[in-house]
Order: C-alpha cells, then sequence, then structure tokens
C-alpha cells in the first residue's frame, strides 16, 4: 500500500531498522518503498486532533490496491505438516485415481450385474429370498473350506489331545515334511572332505553343523571344547624277511594307520599268523610252541579290536598287523581303526575320571588306555601278499592259513606318530526347551569325526542329527508345541580318540547330568545299505517295553537287547543314565568299507537316488523321530519297572544256578523284591490315570493327578544315577553304574547277560569269590536303596 507522501512511514513503532533487507524478523510485513529509499520512521505514529480523521484527507489522491508477499519463513516444518502434505500426496496420487479408475467402475459393474441378477431371479421367485438362499449356500462352501484346510485352532492343527500332544498328528506332519534333498545335500558337503578330530576339515563341519541347527531355529547353539591326547600319522614302514634271506619291502601310505596307536619299532621279530587272535587261537598257538620267542602277530579284524589288542599283549606280542577285508572287489581298501581300549575307561587317555587338566595328566606310557605295542593295517592285497610267503606249518586255522613257525618269517616294522598331548576335541550342541518339565532332558547324539570322508559312517548318522532336529523345529513352528521335556541335540567330537568328546562331556558335566538327563539316544549305527529292514535296539532295561510295542515298530523288523557295544554313549552308561543304540543289520555287523578312504559321498550317490532306498529312508528317519518323541514327550516317563525286575532277576537266576556254591544271593533277591513292588503300584497308578485322563476325561488331567504325574516323574529320573556306585566297580574305578555296563573280558556271543553286573562278573571270572561276594553285597545295597525312594510315601509330597 502506498501512503500520502505528506504523511509517509519508513519505521515501524519500536523497531530498529533493517539496512540491507526488506524484511522484518518476526512479523514477516514488507518495509520498503517502491521507487524510494528508506529514511528514518518517526518514533510514534502521527496523532490526530479530537480522534477524527478529516474528511477530505485523501480526496484528490491515488490509493493504490495493497499487496502483500507471502514472507519467506524461516521456521522448520513440524511433524504434523509433513504429515498434513503426504496424506495430501497420498489422496492425489493413489485414492482418488484409485477411486476414479478402478472403484467406481466396478461398482456400476457391480449394479448393473446386481440388476441382471435381479431381473433372472424374479423370473423364477423372490429375489431377496434366493439372494439369502444362495448367501447361505456360498457360506457353507467357504466355511467347508476353512475347517478342512486347518485354518482353525482345533485341536488338530494345535497337534495335541486334551493337554497332552497327538503323535498321530505329529507323525502324519513328520512324514510329509521329511526333507530328503536337504538330506542329500547335508551329506555331500559333510562328507566333501577328511575331517579327523583338531583338522580343519573338522573346524569346517562343525560350523557346517551349528548354523544348521541354528537356521532350523534352535536358539541354544554353543560348542564346548576340551583338551585331550590326540596322534597323527607321521611315517610307517614294513619289511618281510623270508626264510632264505630275501627282503621284501610293501609300500605303505598314510591310510595304513591306527589312531591312538603305539610309535615304536622292531627289527627281525617272528611273524606269526594268529586268525582273529581269540584266546582259543592264542592258547592253540601257545600250546603248540609258536610263541616261545619275541612275535609279531598277523590277524584279521575282528568286531572288538581293544580285545584282540589285550589279548596279544597278554600273550606278549611285541606288535600286531591288522588284514582289511575286501569291499566289492575292491582288494586296496585299509580300514583304519582306532586302537584305544575303553575297556579300562572311555575318553581321553591321559586323565581317566577327571576332565581336562583338573589333575595333572598321566603320561602316555603310564595309560593303560592305549597299548603299548605298535599296530599297523594291510588292505587284503597287501597281507595277502605276506600271507603267500608263510610256509603251510604249524597251527592251522579254519580259514585255511597256516601260522608258521618260529624263523619261518621275520618282519621289521616302524611305525611313527606326531603326538598332541592336550589338543582341542569339540562338541557341537543344541537345544529345544521343554514346557513342562524343561529342567529334564534327553540327548540325541551322533559322532562327527573319522580319518577319511566317513560317508556311511560317521556323516550319515550326522545328517539324521540335522533332519531330526529340523523336523522337531517345523513341529514346534507347525503347531505351537514344545515336547514335555527338554532335548538336546549333540554332534560328539573326538570319537576316534577312545570316545574323547563324549567322555569330557560327562565328566564336565557329571553332577548336573545325573540330575537332569534320564536318556540318551544314539543313531550313528543307522544306515541304509541294507534292504532287510530291521532294526537292532540296544536299551537299558527300563526301556526295553517301549521299543518292543508294537506301536513303536513301523514296518520294521526290531531286535531289542541289552547294549552290548562301545560307542560315544558308554560314559553316560557308566554314570547310570540310560541310553539306547538304534541300528539298521548292516551296521551292527560292521560294514568293511566303513573307516576306510573308500566310504565317499560317491559310493551312496546312486542308492539316494533310488525311489525304494530313499522310501526306506524316510522309514528310518520316522522311527529315530518317533523314538525321541516318546521318550520325551509321553506324559509319563516310559521307564517299565516291573521288566526291568524281571530282567534283572534273571540274571540273578542264571548267576545262582552257576556259582550257588561260591556265592549268597540271598541279599540282592530281597533288594528285586521291593522292586517287584514298585514296579507292580507302577502299572496300578498308570491304569488309573489313563482310565482317568484317557477315557473319561477327553486328554484333560485333573491337577491332582498331574502333581502325582510330576512326583513319579522325578523318582523315575534318579533310577539310573541311584545304582552307581561312587568308588566304581572291581578293578575299574571309572565305571561307576554297578548294574549295567562292559565286563573287562567280552564274550563273543551275545545274550541276556551281557553287560549286566560288571564287577561280579569280572571277580567271578579272576575266582576272586570274596570280592565277588563284596560286589553282591554292594548291588544289593544299591538296588535296596533306590528302591526306597518309591516306597517312601513322604516323597508322594512335590517339593
Amino acid at each position: 500500500m502506498r501512503l500520502p507522501r505528506d504523511r509517509r512511514y519508513d519505521r515501524l513503532p519500536n523497531e530498529e531498522p533493517i539496512e540491507d533487507g526488506n524484511e522484518v524478523e518476526g512479523n514477516g510485513i514488507e518495509t520498503g518503498v517502491e521507487g524510494e529509499a528508506d529514511e528514518g520512521l518517526p518514533i510514534e505514529p502521527p496523532r490526530y486532533i479530537g480522534g477524527d480523521v478529516p474528511d477530505d484527507l485523501f480526496l484528490g489522491r491515488d490509493i493504490e490496491e495493497m499487496q502483500v508477499e507471502e514472507p519467506e519463513s524461516t521456521t522448520p516444518e513440524v511433524l504434523s505438516d509433513k504429515f498434513r502434505r503426504f496424506r495430501n500426496n497420498i489422496n492425489e496420487r493413489v485414492v482418488i485415481p484409485v477411486q476414479e479408475h478402478i472403484i467406481d467402475p466396478m461398482t456400476s459393474i457391480m449394479n448393473l450385474l446386481s440388476e441382471k441378477v435381479d431381473f433372472q431371479l424374479n423370473k423364477i421367485g423372490n429375489p431377496l429370498i434366493l439372494r439369502r438362499f444362495f448367501y447361505i449356500i456360498f457360506m457353507s462352501i467357504v466355511t467347508y473350506i476353512v475347517v478342512s484346510s486347518g485354518l482353525l485352532p482345533t485341536d488338530k492343527t494345535y497337534g495335541i489331545n486334551g493337554g497332552f500332544s497327538d503323535h498321530s498328528i505329529l507323525m502324519e506332519y513328520a512324514r510329509a515334511a521329511v526333507d530328503l534333498a536337504k538330506l542329500e545335500r547335508d551329506l555331500e558337503y559333510i562328507s566333501s572332505m577328511p575331517h579327523m578330530s583338531g583338522t580343519k576339515g573338522d573346524a569346517a563341519i562343525r560350523q557346517y553343523i551349528s548354523q544348521s541347527f541354528t537356521n532350523n531355529g534352535l536358539k541354544s547353539v554353543f560348542e564346548n571344547e576340551y583338551p585331550a591326547y590326540a596322534n597323527y600319522y607321521e611315517s610307517a614302514s614294513l619289511s618281510i624277511i623270508t626264510s632264505d634271506g630275501e627282503t621284501k619291502n610293501i609300500e605303505l601310505t598314510e591310510e595304513n594307520w591306527n589312531p591312538l596307536s603305539w610309535s615304536g619299532s622292531l627289527s627281525d621279530v617272528n611273524l606269526i599268523y594268529g586268525g582273529k587272535c581269540t584266546f582259543d587261537s592264542m592258547n592253540k598257538l601257545k600250546d603248540s610252541g609258536m610263541l616261545e620267542s619275541d612275535f609279531l602277530l598277523l590277524i584279521h579284524y575282528d568286531k572288538l579290536v581293544s580285545q584282540q589288542i589285550l589279548i596279544a599283549q597278554k600273550y606278549n606280542a611285541k606288535g600286531i598287523i591288522f588284514i582289511s577285508d575286501s569291499y566289492n572287489g575292491n582288494n586296496d581298501v585299509v580300514k583304519m581303526k582306532s586302537v584305544a581300549l575303553p575297556q579300562y575307561w572311555p575318553g581321553d587317555i591321559l586323565t581317566p575320571g577327571w576332565v581336562g587338566s583338573v589333575v595333572k595328566p598321566l603320561d602316555p606310557k603310564d595309560s593303560l588306555a592305549v597299548p603299548h605295542i605298535p599296530t599297523l593295517p594291510l588292505s587284503y592285497n597287501q597281507a595277502n601278499g605276506i600271507l603267500s610267503l608263510i610256509p603251510k606249518e604249524g597251527v592251522e586255522f579254519e580259514d585255511g592259513h597256516f601260522s608258521g613257525k618260529p624263523g619261518s618269517i621275520k618282519v621289521s616294522m616302524s611305525v611313527e606318530n606326531t603326538e598332541r598331548n592336550r589338543h582341542p576335541v569339540h562338541n557341537v550342541v543344541a537345544k529345544l526347551q521343554g514346557r513342562e518339565q524343561g529342567d529334564r532332558s534327553i540327548i540325541i547324539a551322533a559322532p562327527r569325526n573319522t580319518i577319511g570322508k566317513g560317508a556311511i559312517y560317521p556323516d550319515f548318522g550326522t545328517v539324521l542329527l540335522l533332519t531330526l532336529a529340523q523336523l522337531f523345529e517345523q513341529i514346534k513352528y507347525k503347531f505351537d508345541w514344545h515336547p514335555l521335556r527338554s532335548i538336546y541335540f549333540i554332534s560328539f567330537g573326538g570319537t576316534e580318540f577312545n570316545n574323547a568328546g563324549a567322555t569330557e562331556f560327562v565328566e564336565h558335566r557329571r553332577f548336573e547330568l545325573r540330575e537332569d538327563v534320564y536318556s540318551v539316544i544314539d543313531i550313528s549305527q543307522l544306515g541304509i545299505t541294507d534292504d532287510s529292514k530291521k532294526i537292532d535296539v540296544q536299551t537299558h532295561p527300563l526301556l526295553r517295553s517301549l521299543f518292543k510295542n508294537e506301536n513303536m515298530k513301523s514296518n520294521f523288523d526290531i531286535s531289542v537287547s541289552n547294549v552290548h557295544q562301545y560307542g560315544d554313549w558308554t560314559p553316560f552308561y557308566s554314570a547310570g543314565i540310560p541310553v539306547s543304540v538304534l541300528s539298521t543289520n548292516d551296521m551292527l555287523q560292521g560294514l568293511p568299507v566303513t573307516e576306510t578312504s573308500a566310504d565317499t559321498f560317491d559310493h551312496l550317490k546312486d542308492l539316494l537316488a533310488d525311489a525304494s532306498k530313499r522310501e526306506l529312508i524316510t522309514d528310518i528317519i520316522l522311527y529315530a523321530f518317533q523314538s525321541c518323541l516318546n521318550i520325551a514327550d509321553i506324559p509319563l516317563i516310559p521307564f517299565d519297572i516291573l521288566d526291568f525286575h524281571n530282567f534283572l532277576n534273571d540274571a540273578i537266576n542264571r548267576l545262582d544256578d552257576n556259582y550257588k556254591d561260591q556265592l549268597n544271593f540271598s541279599g540282592i533277591r530281597e533288594s528285586l523284591k521291593r522292586w517287584k513292588y514298585v514296579g507292580n503300584d507302577l502299572i496300578s497308578w498308570k491304569h488309573s490315570w489313563n482310565n482317568i485322563v484317557v477315557a473319561h476325561n477327553s486328554g484333560f488331567e485333573p491337577s491332582i493327578l498331574s502333581l502325582h504325574r510330576y512326583n513319579w516323574n522325578k523318582k523315575l529320573f534318579k533310577i539310573g544315577a541311584s545304582q552307581t556306585y561312587a568308588a566304581g566297580i572291581y578293578n575299574r574305578p571309572f565305571y561307576k553304574n554297578i548294574i549295567l555296563g562292559p565286563t573287562f573280558w567280552s564274550t563273543e556271543e551275545v545274550n541276556e547277560d551281557t553287560w549286566t553286573f560288571p564287577g561280579l562278573r569280572d571277580a567271578v571270572k579272576d575266582e576272586n569269590w570274596n570280592e565277588a561276594q563284596h560286589q553282591l553285597e554292594i548291588i544289593a545295597n544299591s538296588l535296596k536303596s533306590s528302591a526306597e525312594v518309591f516306597l517312601d510315601t513322604e516323597q508322594n509330597i512335590i517339593m
């Protein structure tokens, strides 16, 4: 606005002048006058006398239109302004175009269709009634589709039956969820490199397993590292000197080596063929005068290599050469079996009974858990060349070969190892938390390490472990499910070093395991090369009835026996924890290809492509899954105490028949009567529980029954650990389980007495009758005290 010239204002009241700008800070009003220079403004505005403005003040003067320019604001844009501007943009660019170009045309089309439908319905009857009729039909179809698809939260979609899991639903889902393609990828990678303990290959496989556990959704994934004795191939040589003085050198490679073999050399020692180095064969050789001077044994591998070595050392052999079997016409494979001696103790050979370096480790020369004579494995072709040089004299064996006589053939042999007294072994551990008794758990385990690539063993067991972990996690997310009790998945290392990883794990967590873990399931001896559909289950007597149950067989021929093999499960068994070892027939008997360099993925590739084999693999996975599911998730832990009593009672009866003149069995019989009473009481309570909860209450458990069941489980947890003896069994303090465990000398025949009352049987073997009676008393007292927990009525109160 232009003011009259004689009353022009160039300055606002009480404001400082702006010297080189046209904006006034704070009000944004323009102060400059077009065409004229700024001049000083009066301090106060003009005053008009009387307060009235003369009417002719502006007469004859042009009045310009006021022009106000928008100020350039310096105030930052607030969040609400930004949101308003964003909303306006959305309306202009999205909402309005969609409304105009999509919704409005669709509405017009729908109105048109509605009119046409009404027109057609009008020909039939009342359109309003007919519309409702068709609406009801349409919604019924939608409802049926939703319900049948399992989208609604029903018992079936949650995999439950009342308050507990419906295992039939979980098994049905597991069958559909088995991912054989992933299993094959896992197996191809894990068997793509050698992964002996403490090597780079093992580090890569460990990382792969950990990542697989994590990717499958397991939250608690970690590694345990323990120091243990380890040795590795350095060099070996073997020369044969015939009777005419000719020397033949046997070309050896790093495959001609046994883990934990003893470094040493022999020169011009007599070579004696010893069959399989049994007590019978060695007695024949001794009686025939074949063992009177220094000798080295040439023998075939037997099932229990450690016993062959113990027998050889007992008869003062200076060394052993093992003969490998041929495989599928391949006579050059070498079986690289460990020569550890777990009869004394499993685990680190320098720290028996304790973990790491808590106590000063033994010197290897003082350790009983390794042989103190050199051993060397040969292929069938290498050994056959030596056998052909042995003259047909001495003792003849069933295979047609002769032992030879001292001086007929002589041997010079050398074995050198790289030794690591303290070398790390690793376990990879993952946990699936239980929902009811999460502090109680089972362990699903498989060994990981091998000298070669180990596709059949142990890698197939490792991929089964990964597959089971994946299935359990998939079911957890599908059904919002957790097992009643926790599940650990463990890949054990150091198996070739006397089961070091598993044993150090037990020694490190001995008291924790005794309280928390009530069962271990080893799946490493499940394989796919056998078409017989036979599965052998070595298990604790408490679990025999579970595996004999027809509902557990899943079209397999199941054979149930007592545990009778050494493995990663041995330290758990020795600590009183019930174990179960699942094996297919081929793996139980021992395949010639395992523990050789020929055990590769290429060997299994064609089998994995075969439809019948893929179906077999699926069935094996589901059998292992069902076994673990039942032990971890059946409301009452599936221990059969009455069957346990019957098993022990039968074993005592056989011992009584054989040694009734030397031993008194009355004390142990009295103790067993208590277990019979407890077993009958458990059967009665279980029957009542099923009658109330399952038959009449649709799977829902009253609170009082829940407390009683919890109390029963609490007692059942303790059975195994309560039947151990702190001082250990006769002559072998590592083995604490006085009821079940390995005897020092094993029999070739596996029967019901195998691995029962080991300390008692060792004393009987030595004809130490005082010690045998002492062992009987320890067993009787242990059975009596462990039964007291069940018989004490005050223990029925949950703490």
